[in-house]
């Protein structure tokens, strides 16, 4: 019995020899030159700039916390090759990944856009390049309102991945509760050449000072550190490990506006999941089966 036509071959051939192309092209062109308890949790002290102080901790030393280490698994450094720029994502799915709308708006910015999960260690700019690169260029949504993008990728990298659980929320979050965001960066501020290795930045659910933007009433505000190139990074609830948020921006504040400190923030928030959770039963069904079969 055939399992697969002659023409899934070919495209899948193709997507193989495209990506292999993409990483060739980079290597050539730029050479490789007792966290997470409960307890740990419990004696964070809230950061008095969420970005001003930096407040993450390289997920390599994390090493007694076995939810924490599943969930990096689900997360990863996506190459957005058509904007030569870097975001996050993480598997939803067997071949699924969710990113931020600012990060891949339409079908031809997805085009030849990779997913780097396994990019735990490094100390130079590409060293993603020497781990298991994803093919993921097919758009299934994007949605501006929710900067939300989903993308398919080739390879099922879900099948040797773990996947993020999203959180199905009876009640908003409340102030105060735990979470994490795992996500994909380092200090560019310090060093512009530096590996954005996957990091874990723990951090509490805030009231913000202010809106700036009317959009903004429904997002979950936290004090978890990000910069720069965290977007489409998922938010982890402390208690139940699942995603209770899609990280999409920060917010500098009046106080901060009003220094030259560019780098310091009051809070970031992102898109909570049980809105990007109804979105997706009420519009998209048969996506929504996908993630929830």
């Amino acid at each position: 019995m055939k399992l697969f036509s002659k023409k899934h071959h070919l495209c899948y051939l193709h997507s193989m020899i495209m990506l292999s192309v993409l990483l060739i092209t980079d290597l050539l062109l730029y050479p490789k030159n007792s966290y997470g308890n409960q307890e740990f949790f419990n004696n964070i002290n809230e950061p008095n700039l969420i970005i001003g102080d930096e407040n993450w901790i390289d997920l390599s030393n994390i090493y007694n916390s076995k939810k924490i280490q599943k969930n990096a698994q689900a997360v990863g450094y996506l190459k957005i090759y058509s904007k030569k720029r870097r975001c996050n994502a993480f598997l939803i799915s067997r071949d699924i990944i969710m990113t931020n709308y600012h990060c891949i708006p339409d079908a031809e910015t997805a085009k030849n856009t990779v997913f780097f999960p396994d990019f735990l260690q490094g100390t130079q700019r590409y060293d993603y390049l020497y781990t298991q690169p994803y093919l993921c260029e097919e758009l299934l949504l994007s949605y501006k309102p929710l900067d939300i993008t989903l993308l398919r990728c080739s390879g099922e990298p879900g099948a040797s991945h773990a996947i993020a659980l999203l959180e199905k929320p009876t009640q908003a979050p409340q102030a105060g509760e735990r979470i994490y965001i795992i996500h994909q960066n380092c200090n560019t501020l310090e060093y512009s050449d530096c590996a954005a290795t996957k990091k874990f930045s723990p951090g509490i659910i805030v009231e913000p000072k202010y809106l700036a933007l009317e959009e903004d009433r429904f997002n979950i505000f936290y004090n978890a550190d990000t910069l720069q190139g965290s977007s489409g990074a998922p938010v982890f609830s402390a208690k139940t490990h699942k995603v209770i948020a899609l990280h999409h921006k920060g917010h500098r504040g009046y106080e901060n506006n009003a220094t030259n400190c560019l780098n310091c923030g009051e809070s970031n928030s992102g898109i909570p999941m049980g809105i990007i959770i109804d979105f997706l039963r009420y519009y998209y069904p048969s996506l929504y089966n996908e993630i929830y079969p």
